[in-house]
């Protein structure tokens, strides 16, 4: 994140904590399935109120410092990633996969270029959990 982006950010977020900014719509960018966008609105759980500013600055500062932790990840992944994603930058999880230090073996991906971010919510899933098991499965195999 920018410096003075930062450093902006933090001015608000400690003189005026209970700052509220407006109602987000991660749902309408979040979920392709107008059947789960319909069941969150009528859903009195799911909350959709403002929220506070310091939310936001701990969710930006928070998405800017995670690729500083790639090169740590040393446990086995599979990374499942939807090209149409609005709400995080598809190519992260590439990064991720180039920085981690572990082998070919133990990291993968799935990227489905025309999958939101919500894509366990999507038609195609069936498809998609039928891949993580062949994953598993194979991974259990060799071990």
């Amino acid at each position: 994140m920018p410096y003075h982006l930062e450093l902006a950010l933090r001015f608000v977020k400690s003189t005026v904590p209970e700052f509220t900014t407006v109602n987000p719509t991660f749902a309408n960018v979040s979920y392709r399935n107008l059947a789960i966008l319909e069941a969150l609105d009528k859903d009195p759980y799911f909350y959709k109120d403002k929220r506070y500013f310091a939310t936001w600055y701990t969710l930006i500062n928070t998405m800017s410092e995670c690729p500083q932790t790639f090169k740590n990840y040393k446990c086995p992944f599979l990374a499942i990633q939807g090209g149409t994603d609005k709400v995080v930058s598809p190519m992260g999880v590439f990064e991720l996969y180039e920085q981690s230090p572990l082998s070919e073996d133990d990291k993968d991906i799935i990227f489905i270029e025309d999958m939101w971010h919500a894509i366990w919510h999507d038609p195609e899933i069936h498809g998609l959990i039928e891949k993580v098991r062949e994953w598993i499965d194979k991974r259990m195999t060799q071990r």
